[in-house]
């Protein structure tokens, strides 16, 4: 009898010890997963903060500092209606030579080259 009631109190011991293990486990896992959850809302409330002060200073530098140039329109007789106008090739010393005192670039690849002109009023307050 002393052996069947040692055998019985093992085995509640055993239980309760493995219980206890399962338990501590289980908080365990339940702990990463909120810390883990509180992580990711921290992270995402940081994203969105530092968003929403970007956004304005984005809105601020598009606007001071236009992205297309604007076309320089010429004076000259008008087309007429049906006949394509006739474009007369000049070379880039030629085109440089139209803007004395300006500064002027030609960008791009030959043959897709651009012409920009900066105008220094262009970004004053």
């Amino acid at each position: 009898m002393k052996s069947r009631e040692t055998d019985r109190i093992l085995r509640e011991v055993l239980a309760t010890d493995a219980t206890d293990r399962l338990r501590s486990a289980s908080l365990e896992q339940g702990l990463s997963l909120i810390r883990r959850r509180r992580q990711v809302r921290t992270t995402v409330r940081a994203c969105a903060v530092v968003c929403v002060l970007l956004l304005p200073i984005a809105i601020l530098m598009t606007s001071h500092f236009p992205g297309t140039v604007a076309p320089v329109l010429t004076s000259g007789p008008p087309a007429q209606p049906g006949s394509s106008p006739r474009l007369e090739r000049i070379t880039d010393a030629e085109l440089l030579a139209l803007f004395p005192g300006q500064t002027i670039a030609l960008v791009g690849a030959p043959g897709e080259q651009r012409l920009m002109v900066a105008d220094p009023g262009t970004y004053r307050n």
